[in-house]
């Protein structure tokens, strides 16, 4: 019974690492509506925050300074919310409830988000326990 029970603990434990380490937990930025143009495109999220620099991407490396992109797939995507700590030079998940007052989102052709052909703006969005949701007519488009 030792060995099922450590078993379990160990399965459970597994699971929690896995899902920090995939961005399961935290917050979330979702657009829907994305025209079918840009189906099989990435994205990357920018905007302000009174922590930090909101940033919105699968994952991030402040050493580096490289990204990876979430991938629009049936005109939507859900971007992985990151705040950036300037004065700690760290990133941490976002998981606030308040009202980001402006995000940029750059359409990109790769993973890398080094080619961005679009872009895409809101304001006054509202945040809860990290996740928010727009439609891409609510936007200013830019390309």
């Amino acid at each position: 019974m030792k060995k099922l029970g450590l078993m379990v603990v160990l399965v459970i434990l597994a699971f929690c690492v896995s899902a920090i380490s995939c961005g399961q937990v935290g917050g979330s930025f979702t657009l829907t509506g994305i025209p079918s143009q840009y189906n099989g495109k990435y994205v990357f999220l920018e905007g302000e925050h009174r922590d930090g620099e909101l940033l919105g991407c699968v994952s991030v490396n402040v050493e580096t300074e490289e990204v990876k992109l979430p991938r629009i797939s049936n005109g939507r995507v859900s971007i992985p919310m990151w705040v950036f700590n300037v004065s700690s030079n760290s990133v941490s998940k976002y998981s606030g409830s308040n009202t980001v007052e402006y995000l940029e989102i750059m359409i990109c052709d790769s993973d890398d988000g080094d080619d961005a052909i679009a872009e895409i703006e809101f304001e006054d969005i509202v945040f809860k326990n990290g996740k928010a949701t727009k439609s891409w007519n609510e936007g200013e488009v830019w390309d």
